[in-house]
């Protein structure tokens, strides 16, 4: 994949860096050739299927690049083919920022780590936003056993082999419902809200 890689990452600015810095020479001879990505490698697929997060690059209409670490359980971040990648997307803190990012330049890319192994894999990709209401097969394809309408022994299965973390992000008495509601509206806390009948 080198060809293509430095196709999409060594613009006439890093070249010249590389020939500031005495790289270039090195460099130089991997670009030669045509493209050579066909899809991913049995290798790679194996590495995405065993992450369990990994970063997002998008950029602004401002042109600032945007940074966000999306996780889920191991393999949450689904191949549909050789060249297609996708994940779901469950709500967060409501900011939207790559949401619209991308809505504006489908440009992004993924940085995923393997921590431990001190090994990475980084992709460039054109991403794709879809609703739930629009793609039945893509939603069932990517959330699997993560889909909605889990039943109650699901969700406790899931949270004792830490699978989903539950955020608390606050405890209220039951007699002060309507400050935890009035935090909600104004978005003080994070997390879910627990109101508690004993106090």
């Amino acid at each position: 994949m080198a060809n293509r890689f430095y196709e999409l990452t060594f613009t006439p600015s890093v070249k010249r860096a590389q020939e500031h810095y005495g790289s270039r020479r090195n460099y130089a001879r991997s670009e030669v050739g045509e493209s050579d990505f066909l899809g991913l490698t049995e290798a790679e697929i194996e590495f995405i299927s065993q992450r369990d997060g990994f970063y997002m690059a998008t950029v602004g209409e401002n042109n600032y690049p945007y940074i966000q670490f999306r996780g889920g359980p191991k393999g949450f971040l689904k191949i549909l083919d050789e060249k297609t990648l996708g994940f779901a997307d469950f709500r967060g803190n409501r900011q939207y920022i790559s949401l619209g990012n991308i809505m504006a330049d489908d440009r992004v890319a993924l940085f995923l780590m393997d921590y431990p192994g001190r090994r990475r894999l980084k992709i460039y990709a054109h991403a794709e936003v879809r609703g739930m209401a629009e793609d039945a097969a893509l939603v069932e394809a990517v959330t699997g056993a993560w889909r909605l309408g889990w039943q109650p022994a699901d969700l406790h299965r899931a949270v004792e082999a830490g699978e989903l973390e539950v955020v608390i992000g606050g405890v209220y008495p039951l007699s002060e419902a309507r400050r935890a509601h009035e935090d909600i509206a104004a978005r003080r806390t994070k997390g879910k809200l627990l109101l508690d009948p004993t106090g």
